[in-house]
């Protein structure tokens, strides 16, 4: 069994003429002792724009997208409930102007983001309920002289869903930390039709169907092309989950298990991800896990 996944505002007619009638008054009256008449040159300077300086460690409770705006820029102590955890601050050396999504730059500022985030939890991010983001400046703060991008992590809600929960606490060594984060098995409810309705993280001592087997990276040069190869991903990632239960890549693998894979989604694949989840589809519905069971665990049917 197979299955994928302000501006100012100028004022016309009868408010124009008040104005005009408004000035011709005041300027027919003297002005009091201490006053100068002058409206504006007893207000305080407006403040000068800070310019956002990301720096690594720093959490945040929220985040508007992959540009990051001087208004949205508050970083928290990790301590408390937040969304998102800055891991790297690196430097764009090599561009003229922001990075468009997608292109090479982004491309390889992912990549050096990827190494710092494993480098951050302790082994490959993709194993776990986490997600890696690249935010860079916006425009503005790119004319302005910004020059950084930002690794974010994010702990995520499901194997098959990007959306950031909150949380406490750093990421820092989490695949060795927070165990709970580890994709282990799932509880899966299959439509009629065979199509995957929901996918419950369970222990492997539980009733289960699925089974995270590891990564297979794609190398399709391009989204819609990945999304075509349905079946060059499957047989990929069969290997991957013959390579963790120590089965043989033979005649009778399709007939000892399946696979349930779970890609990048196109916003992800623009930034660079090209990692996909493999999991075992079991044959039977098990309370253990078939990591280096070899063929007793998974016999051919």
């Amino acid at each position: 069994m197979r299955a994928a996944i302000p501006g100012g505002r100028w004022f016309r007619g009868p408010l124009a003429a008040l104005a005009a009638g408004l000035t011709l008054t005041v300027a027919g009256c003297g002005n009091p002792a201490e006053v100068d008449g002058l409206l504006t040159d007893d207000w305080a300077a407006f403040p000068e724009p800070v310019a956002v300086v990301p720096v690594a460690g720093e959490c945040h409770e929220s985040t508007s997208g992959i540009r990051v705006r001087v208004s949205d820029h508050h970083p928290i102590d990790c301590a408390n409930s937040q969304r998102v955890e800055t891991i790297h601050v690196g430097t764009f050396e090599d561009a003229d102007s922001v990075p468009a999504e997608g292109g090479q730059t982004m491309r390889a500022r992912f990549n050096e983001c990827d190494r710092k985030a494993r480098d951050w939890v302790g082994g490959d991010w993709r194993t776990a309920r986490l997600r890696l983001t690249v935010r860079t400046p916006t425009e503005t703060a790119w004319a302005g002289g910004a020059r950084w991008f930002r690794c974010d992590l994010s702990e995520a809600r499901a194997v098959d869903a990007a959306l950031e929960v909150p949380r406490r606490g750093s990421l820092k060594n989490a695949l060795t930390a927070e165990p709970q984060l580890l994709h282990q098995c799932f509880k899966v409810n299959l439509s009629t039709h065979e199509t995957v309705m929901s996918i419950v993280a369970v222990t492997c001592d539980k009733p289960h169907e699925a089974e995270f087997t590891g990564i297979h990276t794609t190398q399709q040069v391009t989204y819609e092309a990945f999304l075509e190869d349905f079946d060059g991903t499957d047989a990929a990632c069969l290997r991957v989950v013959a390579a963790y239960a120590k089965i043989p890549v033979d005649g009778n693998l399709e007939y000892r298990v399946g696979t349930l894979f779970y890609g990048p989604d196109e916003a992800a694949w623009e930034a660079g991800d090209r990692g996909v989840r493999c999991l075992a589809w079991l044959p039977d519905q098990l309370t253990r896990s078939v990591r280096a069971g070899g063929t007793s665990a998974l016999p051919a049917r």
